[in-house]
């Protein structure tokens, strides 16, 4: 008989982890999902998503102490001897091993983003001292890229086999089905049109995304940028466009070059098969994002960050005087993080390039559709029954 398999999180509130528990929660795999702040934005029944500290509760520095200190002991009340848990980022992990001291289980423990990501961050070396610690008592850890593997092999000094690489799950019907929406409103994005999704924050790098479609535009007139998402420098970023002397709007129906959306219930219906999907990011896990616009058949263009893109992108179709590289990938095209003006000016040139080449371009489409199959959820569901159920 199987063992019943509980699961942690921080929050089911947005985001990429809390999208592959949906998943996850929807095979069956999972029935009760533990959180550490009570919200939700996914299909999931209220029934089965238990708060451990309370309505209230907050990932603040404060609920962070609080939950280190008071969690494991909490959570240890959930669980029965020697189960099976399998947690989400770093401090429901921290709450997964922990708890082993109260009642021994098998931890699984999910780690989402590079362990690098932590240097420059705040509480980051408490999170890596932590990591160093703990993360040697899991069963398994799941990463979804090999770049956070071996950095996490570099980190913890663990045997090879405790860690291994679980990629991200896309629902592809549900992304077609959303994506031919777009076909029936005047066709939202048109050829050349740019889009992009993601919270507007640091980590996305929009400046640099400004500037360079600023210069595309002065070359391919009749563009337009759409900016799918809500976040905390969208009146930096409005500011800016506007000293680019782009006319900026907030509904797509108004005469404008770039579009603040706000966040969309169904932003799929702006990635056409004749858009462009941009990632300037300056540091990802494995993005979600790029994965869905595939499936839609972007063409993709994403900064080589860590970590995910540059295992998204696959292949080589040309060569470039590089020394026989080519930033130009079977399914879309990988550059370097747009950090400064020059970084900036390859962007403008290697997209240009691809946008000149029709017949290249339409290849590109193509095959980013296709290998967007190798993360179909139903795919990435039987990795992980495998893994518990081993």
């Amino acid at each position: 008989m199987r063992t019943e398999l509980n699961l942690l999180i921080n929050s089911m509130g947005g985001g990429g982890a809390e999208r592959q528990v949906s998943y996850l929660y929807k095979s069956g795999l999972i029935k009760n999902i533990n959180v550490l702040q009570n919200d939700c934005s996914y299909e999931i029944d209220k029934g089965d998503i238990f708060p451990l500290l309370g309505s209230e509760f907050s990932l603040s520095l404060k609920g962070i102490v609080t939950t280190l200190v008071f969690g494991p002991f909490l959570f240890s009340k959930r669980l029965k001897e020697n189960g099976k848990v399998l947690s989400f980022l770093e401090l429901s992990n921290f709450i997964n091993i922990l708890s082993k001291i109260f009642k021994p289980h098998e931890a699984y423990v999910s780690v989402r983003i590079s362990p690098n990501f932590y240097d420059k961050k705040r509480l980051g070396f408490l999170y890596l001292f932590l990591m160093k610690w703990l993360y040697p008592y899991a069963i398994k850890i799941i990463t979804n890229s090999e770049q956070c593997r071996l950095d996490l092999l570099n980190l913890l000094k663990v045997d090879g086999d405790q860690i291994i690489v679980i990629k991200n799950a896309i629902d592809i019907e549900r992304i077609l089905e959303l994506n031919k929406i777009g076909e029936t409103l005047d066709k939202p994005t048109m050829g050349n049109d740019f889009v992009t999704i993601g919270r507007l924050s640091y980590q996305k790098n929009y400046p640099a995304m400004l500037r360079i479609f600023s210069s595309l535009l002065k070359e391919i007139p009749g563009s337009r940028l759409f900016i799918v998402g809500n976040g905390e420098e969208r009146d930096s970023l409005i500011t800016l466009a506007e000293s680019l002397g782009l006319r900026v709007c907030e509904n797509r129906d108004e005469s404008g070059e770039v579009f603040f959306l706000g966040f969309q219930e169904n932003p799929y219906q702006f990635i056409s098969k004749d858009s462009v999907f941009l990632l300037t990011s300056h540091y990802e896990g494995l993005p979600n994002v790029l994965l869905e616009a595939m499936a839609c058949g972007s063409f993709i263009v994403s900064s080589d960050c860590k970590t995910g893109p540059k295992e998204i992108l696959e292949g080589t179709l040309s060569n470039t005087d590089n020394n026989n590289f080519s930033p130009i990938k079977s399914n879309g095209l990988l550059l370097p993080v747009p950090i400064d003006y020059e970084t900036e000016k390859v962007w403008t040139r290697e997209i240009k390039k691809v946008l000149k080449n029709t017949m290249l371009l339409k290849e590109i489409r193509n095959n980013a559709q296709v290998s967007s199959y190798n993360y179909h959820h139903d795919k990435i569901i039987k990795a992980w029954e495998n893994l518990i159920h081993s």
